[in-house]
């Protein structure tokens, strides 16, 4: 057995009183006014040089000149004139100079690539929901009550802890969705991976994507995405078109964006938990799942094209993005990675070219559209084109396996 470090995040719910609500929500909002006053201080700092334009000066040269150094050195003089930042733990003041930096990095690294790409912005009250303690030092959980640095004046908050915490916590998060809190606490936490493994055959399972069914596995299992979220999305249609009706700033404004809010939350919680079921089922039942490595952001990409060569079908691809992009591929596929892993099991990929095409009876290559099932003239075998795939991926990681094993 060899022994492994990860990093495992768990969201628990908090229950603050009164004055607890209120004063998480003031130092949520100095951290958020911190962050504005790092990306201004960083826009001046940008404009003093030669190329005032923030993207063309980001293309002309890789040099960073607004650093974590220089950004303490401003937050310390915005702490010294400014007595409610005072009030806050210098870890939250930390944690908002990180996301600047992080934000311009990515930045920087899409500019380098080639894509399109926006500096750091302003951030409204309503674009910013955490702040975060990155020092275990700062805070304590005894119990069901966490004790946060500078929160003496309210005490301690109350915590639903429906599971127990398995790791040194290393960092606490405290999130706000709409009306409610809630803390992510990060967990150092060691595994024990064997080094070689004895897979049996039905213990080994190939999984192939979709659409219409979200997991055909090489057994013939599938596995459905639910109407209920279908009518969760309508939900949310519905109030984005409501919202759009509204005027800018009015009452009416923003009480339809709370409602389309918590539907978007409602959405994201339905699709998270159908994930987590069923990526345990999966982890659960398989020593060995092989899926698909499929770049995402490339399939989801746009076919409209330019004025002089437009896109064909643009329509019908852009409905196909959305479709992929609600089934959260890339979320599932994290989910089942983790929890096989820690089981002890195995999770690999395999490029998916032809799998949907290849007879996995034959290995005969059979044409077909998309939507049309696998029927095979060669061999005669029929079936979903699904199945098919999921078959091949398996297949293909094992042919993989043996002539690896071969060379070696």
């Amino acid at each position: 057995m060899q022994e492994k470090i990860v990093y495992r995040n768990y969201k628990f719910r908090l229950y603050p009183n009164k004055d607890q609500e209120e004063h998480l929500g003031f130092v949520l909002e100095q951290s958020r006014r911190a962050y504005n006053k790092i990306i201004i201080i960083s826009r001046r700092i940008h404009t003093r040089f030669k190329y005032k334009n923030e993207k063309v000066w980001l293309k002309k040269t890789d040099k960073v000149y607004f650093t974590k150094k220089v950004a303490r050195k401003y937050m310390q003089l915005f702490r010294c004139n400014n007595e409610d930042m005072q009030k806050i733990s210098s870890a939250v003041l930390d944690d908002t100079i990180d996301r600047v930096l992080d934000a311009y990095k990515r930045f920087f690294k899409n500019i380098k690539k080639g894509e399109k790409g926006s500096p750091p912005r302003i951030k409204k009250w309503e674009d910013f929901n955490s702040f975060l303690y990155n020092y275990s030092k700062r805070f304590t959980l005894n119990g069901n009550r966490l004790k946060l640095q500078k929160f003496q004046v309210v005490g301690d908050i109350k915590v639903k802890l429906h599971r127990p915490i398995e790791g040194e916590i290393k960092t606490c998060r405290i999130l706000r969705e709409i009306n409610k809190w809630y803390c992510i606490l990060s967990v150092k936490k060691v595994i024990k991976v064997p080094l070689k493994v004895k897979i049996k055959k039905d213990r080994m399972v190939g999984l192939d994507l979709g659409v219409n069914r979200l997991i055909a596995l090489s057994n013939g299992y599938e596995i459905k995405p639910k109407e209920s979220h279908e009518r969760a999305f309508k939900r949310v249609q519905k109030y984005q078109k409501d919202l759009s009706r509204k005027v800018k700033g009015g009452a009416n404004y923003y009480r339809t964006l709370k409602k389309h809010k918590k539907a978007w939350i409602k959405l994201s919680n339905m699709r998270g938990d159908f994930h987590h079921k069923n990526s345990l089922l999966l982890a659960k039942n398989y020593d060995l799942i092989v899926g698909e490595d499929i770049a995402i952001k490339k399939i989801t990409s746009s076919k409209k094209g330019t004025v002089e060569s437009p896109g064909v079908g643009v329509k019908y691809k852009s409905r196909l993005n959305k479709k992929i992009l609600d089934m959260g591929w890339g979320k599932l596929f994290n989910h089942i990675e983790y929890k096989i892993e820690e089981r002890g099991g195995k999770f690999e990929k395999v490029n998916p070219v032809n799998t949907s095409q290849l007879c996995s009876g034959c290995n005969e290559m059979v044409r077909k559209e998309a939507g049309e099932d696998h029927d095979c003239q060669h061999c005669g075998l029929k079936l979903n084109r699904d199945h098919n795939a999921a078959i091949n991926i398996l297949n293909k990681h094992l042919n993989k396996q043996i002539t690896v094993g071969k060379t070696d």
